[in-house]
């Protein structure tokens, strides 16, 4: 089904507030055939004690780890166009991912990796105590009340009881809001990286670190 152009032009009017200018040019270029994605290699903090603030109308609201019945609504997710059989095969390759859910509706997914950190541009295995943090995403409704942090809070705690303690991240450079993001959780830059796709065919980019401690 087409996307009615009333609603993509809201999108894109959306896009040009809330992104900067240099990452809808690299956006553009990806249309083109070239993907040119500059990156830093994030390691998060371990989380505090307690939660960060939430809105108070979410402390009713559900966590869980999502399966595969979950993923339709994952899938769901507007703008993205990822389909169901993605969701589905990280679950099978041994991803996590934990949702919020508010009346009974899924409001917001992360998804972690513990056994490698799967970004395609620096792919390397992960230690016993390391785990990989990917893909968080807020459905509109529920932006801006501090339901990422709590979301990102809730995984980490999730996996330190699990032994995991060291938590690795990858933004690109031009996402300023995801840097932002990183920066309030006390995150610091470890790495730094590129990757540049050629038509969906071709990949070249920078070598992993090798020593991370």
């Amino acid at each position: 089904m087409c996307m009615q152009a009333p609603s993509y032009a809201k999108h894109i009017v959306q896009r040009f507030r809330q992104e900067p200018l240099s990452q809808l040019m690299l956006d553009g270029l990806g249309r083109l055939g070239l993907s040119v994605q500059p990156f830093y290699l994030f390691e998060e903090p371990l989380p505090t004690a307690e939660p960060p603030a939430v809105d108070p109308s979410l402390l009713v609201a559900e966590v869980r780890r999502l399966g595969p019945a979950d993923m339709p609504a994952v899938a769901a997710a507007p703008w993205r166009g990822f389909p169901e059989s993605l969701f589905r095969e990280r679950l099978e390759n041994g991803n996590g991912c934990l949702g919020l859910f508010y009346g009974g509706r899924l409001a917001a997914f992360s998804w972690y990796d513990p056994n490698e950190c799967n970004y395609e541009g620096w792919r390397f295995a992960l230690r016993a105590d390391e785990a990989y943090l990917f893909d968080a995403f807020t459905f509109a409704p529920w932006r801006g009340n501090g339901v990422a942090p709590y979301l990102r809070y809730r995984v980490q705690r999730l996996l330190s009881e699990q032994g995991r303690t060291r938590f690795y991240s990858v933004s690109i450079r031009t996402n300023k809001a995801a840097i932002r993001f990183k920066e309030k959780l006390g995150a610091r830059i470890v790495g730094k990286g590129w990757v540049l796709t050629l038509f969906g065919r071709w990949r070249f980019g920078s070598k992993a670190p090798k020593a991370r401690r």
